[in-house]
């Protein structure tokens, strides 16, 4: 990938504002994309991921703010850089190749004006990269799903962009497929050393795609993080309940304890109705005796056991759905009917209406309120 404005972030957006005249999609996003990292971009559909996309590619001008690649301003302050001289590829929706052209021009595309000689090498290296060597005279309707989309990657890939825009590109295949494709296409990225934004709504996609992932939430970035830490630390409950599955429920701060977070600071014991839990300290939360919080857990710290004891609460089941690897049942509280989601994977699972003892394991994160 090119090195252009080497020491600069391959993307840096500052202060981007875009409106479609009924108010504003993008309402002063900042964000840097490091170079060789592959970024997701994550929200609820409609939240402006798109936008922010087509933004950066130059097929939007926004209202305000500034985009650079690679150093280089492309957009704002009065600069406006078109599309074509952006150097930037870009993976759409369902592949979009030319039905009426062959792989390797679908390939060769983005390639110019250099000769057939150098298009021609060009594109025999990016099937390669792809895994779809010999390729060339094969025609799109012959394609699977996934071929079609590892034929765009390709394409995206053929002329050496700063970075690599894929949109939703995983949509239209089916769910093992999906999962297959997407492993290919991160290794190929990763292979390449290329510059990605991968935007989707899909949080295992992120999760598992990304090195970082940053959450797009009211026209903002409501926090950029590796996929562990966006996970486990959340910046807060809104983050947290959209990021993997969850449970909440209230609490009151009994105690500060000893120093139990990454950063030193005490962590605290935790009242709630699944027993007394302990957190690391959340940067967020001014933990003080008494105080209301709201906790997070998620449905693999929830246990069910066998054997009613201390720290357990009865709980009842609701239903249970199998996933092969695991399964995700859903309880409620027995005293109280506070909903629950235990993620399991043990062999013999509890029949609905079952009576059952849960715990809580690890730490849990707290928000204020």
């Amino acid at each position: 990938m090119s090195a252009t404005g080497a020491g600069q972030p391959a993307v840096e957006v500052s202060g981007l504002e875009v409106d479609y005249g009924d108010g504003a999609v993008l309402a002063g996003v900042d964000l840097e994309v490091h170079h060789g990292e592959v970024l997701g971009l994550l929200g609820p559909s409609g939240c402006g991921k798109t936008t922010l996309l087509r933004s950066v590619a130059g097929f939007l001008r926004p209202a305000r703010g500034v985009i650079r690649l690679g150093g280089r301003q492309v957009a704002g302050g009065g600069t406006w850089v078109a599309p074509e001289d952006r150097n930037v590829g870009l993976v759409p929706q369902e592949g979009a190749l030319f039905p009426h052209l062959d792989v390797g021009a679908n390939v060769a595309f983005g390639l110019g004006t250099r000769n057939r000689t150098e298009r021609a090498t060009r594109v025999a290296e990016c099937l390669e990269l792809v895994g779809l060597p010999g390729f060339e005279k094969r025609r799109p309707r012959d394609l699977s799903g996934g071929q079609q989309q590892r034929i765009a990657l390709a394409r995206a890939l053929a002329a050496r962009p700063s970075v690599v825009l894929l949109d939703e590109p995983f949509s239209a295949l089916d769910a093992a497929l999906r999962a297959q494709v997407r492993e290919e296409v991160r290794d190929v990225l990763r292979s390449a050393g290329a510059t990605a934004v991968l935007v989707t709504h899909d949080q295992e996609e992120a999760l598992s795609f990304a090195s970082r992932v940053a959450v797009l939430r009211g026209g903002r970035i409501a926090q950029v993080a590796d996929p562990a830490t966006l996970y486990r630390h959340p910046v807060d409950l809104e983050v947290g309940r959209f990021v993997g599955e969850s449970v909440s429920l209230p609490g009151r701060v009994l105690g500060i304890g000893t120093p139990g977070g990454s950063n030193g600071a005490p962590g605290a014991e935790i009242d709630t109705e699944l027993g007394r839990l302990h957190t690391a300290h959340h940067p967020g939360a001014a933990f003080t005796t008494g105080a209301e919080v709201t906790v997070l857990l998620r449905p693999e710290q929830i246990e069910m056991v066998a054997v009613a004891g201390a720290g357990t609460v009865a709980a009842v089941v609701e239903s249970v759905t199998y996933f092969g690897h695991d399964a995700l049942v859903r309880l409620h509280t027995e005293a109280n009917g506070t909903e629950l989601l235990c993620r399991t994977t043990r062999e013999e699972l509890p029949a609905p209406a079952e009576r059952v003892a849960v715990l809580v394991s690890g730490a849990v994160t707290v928000f204020p309120g």
